[in-house]
């Protein structure tokens, strides 16, 4: 795998990612009150799948986000962007503190340019990636290790019957509980084969808000959320909102539980749900517990927020879940549109190497139009010259030969040098009566199959001029066919030859002139 693609997908999702949480912060501070908690901490989802998933979507817009001279065409817009800024603002720099050709910021921009900061920051990100993912691992590894070794007794008896009657109630496949010593508070642990781990001084009271608090926990997939959260942390270890918004939503996610228990509950039963969430924290000492524990949240500020907001049993308003779901959807996919909704130019197949029109001495006109027949009619143009009628005449050490279909002003132009080398060819009036508006083209580089294509044509066709390398000027399209413009480059970098390759709807070469 290219660096270049990891960059495109921690780029676009670094960007946008934060601003999902930053719109998530925002929703959790002053859209309670009308949302809910449960609305609240479904907002976090959003982050978490830009944040995660590297999907990218054409989008329209992206078109003429690319700047003018990114050398990589793997490089999506926004890589392709910051890229060239990293180049400019090295370059610039270098300049103002007279640092001339050299030092360290005009190696950056050398090495930037050619790849090889890229190799290093990958590596880098890669072993604090692994790196960080281990150690989350192991933390949470250790806490579900101690709580199993803790492990005093399970439920059994009528404390048993009551949680397949909750289990029934709120739809959730039941589970192993366990009473567990020197647990601060209850949580459920264990990714692959969970259980739900009880302190044993839980008195019997709370027994029943309990347990539902943890199978609602169950019937969100709150584990599965925490082992998501880890996996955010660990490949963008590097942005401190994606940290604080794992805490954040963690800690929304015990009040989407308060909210989805007391939902239906009086008003007595809601006071009795609080005063369980006060009494679990003053049993807690005030320690604070590993967020593995995702039942446990012990600061002060936290419990008068889950305390209130369970007083209030605010239920959220429909119109607004569903007005602010619908904008969320859309900005979502919005912000998956980071790649240009026109592909890149590309070669299906390439003509294998042929010297059909290999060079041969001209002395006569019939030699020119022969040599003329045979280049049109190679793999790399595939004209029919049945229906063309040709023209030559030598001037000097050249011939220059006329291809015209009837009685057409317009003609395909061809100039071959007295032994037989092609010189010049215009073939764009091949195209018919054409003409091309949009000159636009920001990839300056070539695709690998347009320059193996242009590689071949050369090696077959043109076997005087050497090139090694190549660069776009104009991509243009007028309606099913798109036309590509550019120039190759000499040993030394030099141009050497102008080229018009068409690429769509079929492939064939339309115009070189040698320099």
């Amino acid at each position: 795998m290219r660096s270049m693609t990891v960059f495109n997908y921690l780029l676009e999702a670094t960007l946008f990612g934060s601003v999902f949480i930053l719109i998530s912060i925002a929703v959790r501070s002053i859209g309670r009150k009308r949302l809910g908690s449960r609305a609240v901490y479904a907002s976090w989802i959003l982050a978490a799948i830009r944040l995660l998933l590297p999907i990218s979507i054409p989008n329209p817009l992206m078109d003429k986000f690319r700047p003018g001279f990114s050398v990589d065409v793997a490089a999506r817009p926004v890589a392709a962007q910051l890229r060239q800024r990293v180049i400019d603002a090295s370059i610039t720099v270098s300049s103002l503190v007279g640092a001339g050709e050299s030092g360290p910021l005009r190696d950056l921009a050398r090495h930037t340019m050619g790849g090889e900061s890229g190799k290093w920051v990958l590596i880098i990100w890669l072993i604090a990636a692994v790196g960080t993912g281990l150690w989350l691992w192991w933390r949470s590894t250790r806490f579900s290790d101690r709580v199993r070794r803790n492990r005093v007794s399970r439920l059994e008896g009528e404390d048993l019957a009551l949680l397949h009657e909750l289990c029934a109630r709120y739809r959730v496949k039941p589970l192993p509980v366990y009473y567990v010593d020197r647990l601060p508070a209850a949580c459920i642990t264990g990714v692959i084969r969970p259980f739900i781990a009880l302190p044993v001084h839980t008195p019997r009271a709370h027994l029943t808000l309990v347990l539902s608090h943890q199978l609602c926990h169950r019937r969100a997939h709150d584990v599965l959320w925490g082992v998501a959260r880890n996996l955010c942390c660990a490949i963008h270890w590097f942005n401190p909102l994606v940290w604080m918004a794992a805490w954040l939503s963690w800690r929304d996610s015990e009040m989407a539980c308060d909210d989805r228990v007391t939902a239906r509950l009086p008003d007595m039963d809601r006071l009795a749900y609080a005063d369980m969430i006060v009494s679990a924290k003053e049993r807690s000492g005030d320690a604070m517990v590993s967020a593995d524990a995702v039942g446990a949240s012990f600061t002060d500020k936290h419990i008068r927020q889950r305390v209130s907001s369970v007083i209030r049993c605010v239920k959220g308003s429909r119109w607004a879940i569903a007005l602010a779901s619908l904008a969320a959807a859309v900005l979502l996919v919005f912000s998956f549109g980071t790649s240009e909704s026109e592909p890149l130019p590309t070669v299906q197949a390439v003509p294998a190497v042929s010297w059909a029109a290999a060079a041969t001495p001209l002395h006569t006109d019939m030699d020119a139009i022969a040599c003329a027949r045979r280049f049109l009619e190679s793999d790399f143009v595939g004209e029919n010259t049945d229906r063309l009628s040709f023209t030559a005449r030598s001037d000097g050490s050249l011939w220059r030969i006329e291809a015209r279909e009837g009685s057409a002003s317009e003609c395909v132009r061809l100039v071959f040098s007295s032994a037989g080398c092609l010189v010049e060819y215009n073939g764009l009036n091949l195209l018919g009566d054409i003409s091309f508006t949009d000159t636009s083209y920001t990839h300056r580089a070539l695709t690998g199959s347009v320059e193996n294509y242009l590689t071949a044509f050369m090696t077959a066709l043109v076997p005087e001029c050497v090139c090694t390398g190549g660069r776009a000027e104009a991509d243009v399209r007028q309606g099913d066919v798109r036309v590509l413009f550019g120039a190759l480059s000499g040993e030394k970098g030099e141009p050497a030859c102008g080229f018009a390759l068409q690429v769509e709807p079929v492939v064939r070469m339309l115009y070189c002139a040698p320099r």
